[in-house]
């Protein structure tokens, strides 16, 4: 696809591929697919998972100081495909139906996921997702037009702004080693994760400042910021330059 179509419009093409053993890495999951079934664009295999009845406790700053453990279950092993186009995905899933995908001798199970049904295969955009790399975010209350009180900082480097027109979402995203409090133990899991704050639907006011050393931005939400994580020790190859669609790895 040339770069000007693909702005035009955009789909998604993604799957979760499963059955595969551990000794499996990305690089070679896309070598076999890109053999037997088509292109790829990117690959997410998961390597990291929360261990089971446990909870991060974010207010450890410092996780070099705790008592760490990685003496869990581990989640098994499965990937996020994102394929070139859907066709790639009508035949991945036809392949692993009837059990034509073997890799070091294990069937590969092919799925769509819940929250991907087969229906967002032929769901396209028609603008790119907008992305402003290393921003610096503060989370806190205009108390008055030029006083604001800051209850929260993200890291010094590292966060992105996101806006996807695709699925209406505007969210910051960084990563953190977090550390995880398991039951019944004073040993904590220390996991590096993704973090996403808000939804686009949240925010009131948008309003911007020029003036300022940098250009600031301030958004006024009408609730209190949703912040949702994810695991991110994962194993990812990237074949393309350019922004995809986030995985459905929830």
């Amino acid at each position: 696809m040339e770069p000007e179509e693909r702005e035009k419009i955009s789909v998604d093409t993604q799957v979760s591929v499963g059955g595969f053993d551990r000794d499996i890495k990305a690089v070679d999951l896309v070598k076999y697919l890109e053999n037997e079934v088509g292109g790829v664009w990117r690959c997410r295999l998961k390597t990291s998972c929360t261990p089971s009845e446990s909870y991060p406790n974010f207010f450890i700053e410092n996780v070099a100081e705790v008592q760490k453990t990685d003496d869990y279950e581990k989640v098994e092993p499965h990937a996020f495909v994102h394929f070139a186009t859907s066709t790639y995905i009508t035949r991945a899933m036809d392949a692993a139906e009837h059990m034509e995908l073997f890799l070091n001798g294990r069937a590969l199970k092919v799925s769509l996921g819940p929250e991907n049904p087969f229906r967002l295969n032929q769901r396209g955009r028609t603008s790119a997702p907008l992305k402003l790399p290393d921003v610096y975010v503060e989370i806190g209350s205009l108390v008055t037009q030029d006083e604001f009180f800051v209850s929260w900082r993200g890291p010094a480097s590292g966060t992105d702004f996101l806006v996807d027109p695709f699925d209406g979402t505007c969210k910051f995203c960084f990563t953190k080693d977090t550390a995880f409090a398991l039951k019944s133990s004073a040993e904590h899991a220390v996991i590096k994760c993704e973090f996403k704050v808000f939804l686009v639907k949240e925010i009131d006011i948008v309003k911007q400042y020029s003036e300022l050393p940098r250009v600031a931005i301030l958004l006024r939400l009408a609730s209190s910021p949703r912040i949702c994580y994810r695991t991110a020790e994962d194993d990812i190859e990237v074949l393309v330059p350019f922004d995809l669609l986030d995985d459905d790895d929830p």
